[in-house]
């Protein structure tokens, strides 16, 4: 999703942006181009180079606020990916003031900066910096398109993740549930946007002690990846191993097993049976084979770990 927002920020700009000087536009859409190309090269400095000379420019046109709003959104994508998270910041709070002066508090485009900065507060773990902006976010989305629109289910997600991610699964719960009831009443029961919320939602039953609402969602969530074309592998791994969880404190070692046996699979095709990293699976997969009684198969995949390990 984030290599896209140079190409859209820039599309904006184009569309928005005020009269120019005949020289001056030509040469900062130049900038702009050259930055988005750098950027989707994985050339994130050449990209902040191009942004952040973009930017100057921008500052130097008479009808430019729109071109500045879009070079400042860029520049703050680029230099987040260089682990410049400061910096980023400021850029993103200088777009929002800038976009809310120049058409409103209430803009829709103000939903997208917003959810930007909030993902960049959560990978700082600054879950109260993250939430007003998300819960901010939600209500200029719903304002727009209404409470039960796809378009509003993309903010109640993001806020439906972090209460998940602060462990707040009851609040969690009830935001996955509704991102669920949209989709689904838009797109389908079976519909592949499903998968995600489905499996958080299953996530968090599951640490509230709910377990069978947990199985029945993850199970909804299971059956959806199932269908072609096939799915990001870790999604197929985040609901497989939730399943597992549910399964072994149900005492049901038996699916369990089963849907761990998966789990290795799926990470070795990922990972390669030479990745050290690929010994922690098969060591979950031995516990759980010797609490299935399946003794001679645990000591085999417990031998491959540990082979694993001191490989060179």
């Amino acid at each position: 999703m984030i290599r896209l927002l140079p190409i859209l920020a820039f599309a904006a700009a184009v569309a928005a942006a005020g009269a120019v000087t005949r020289a001056q536009a030509p040469q900062w859409e130049d900038l702009a181009i050259a930055g988005v190309d750098a950027y989707n090269r994985g050339d994130y400095e050449t990209a902040a180079e191009r942004f952040r000379l973009a930017l100057a420019l921008a500052q130097t046109l008479e009808e430019g606020v729109q071109r500045r709003i879009n070079s400042n959104l860029n520049l703050a994508v680029a230099v987040q990916a260089l682990g410049r998270l400061d910096e980023a910041e400021a850029l993103y709070l200088q777009a929002i003031r800038l976009q809310e002066t120049a058409h409103g508090a209430a803009d829709p485009a103000l939903a997208d900066m917003l959810s930007r900065l909030a993902r960049l507060y959560s990978l700082q773990e600054n879950w109260a910096g993250a939430e007003p902006l998300l819960r901010r976010a939600l209500s200029v989305r719903e304002d727009a398109a209404g409470p039960d629109h796809p378009y509003t289910a993309l903010a109640v997600e993001e806020l439906a993740n972090l209460l998940l991610a602060e462990q707040r699964y009851r609040e969690a719960v009830v935001q996955f549930d509704r991102v669920v009831r949209i989709r689904a009443a838009a797109y389908g029961l079976g519909h592949r946007s499903l998968g995600r919320p489905l499996t958080s939602a299953g996530i968090a039953y599951a640490a509230l002690d709910r377990g069978d609402e947990a199985e029945a969602v993850l199970n909804r969530a299971l059956a959806i990846w199932r269908t072609e074309p096939p799915p990001p592998p870790a999604e197929l791994i985040r609901v497989l191993e939730a399943l597992v969880g549910v399964y072994v404190r149900t005492g049901r070692v038996g699916e369990a097993v089963e849907h761990e046996a998966e789990v290795v699979q799926v990470k070795m095709l990922m990972v390669g049976l030479g990745d050290p990293a690929f010994a922690a699976e098969l060591d979950e997969y031995a516990e759980l084979l010797r609490l299935a009684g399946e003794g001679a198969m645990a000591d085999e995949q417990a031998a491959r770990a540990a082979a694993l390990r001191v490989a060179p």
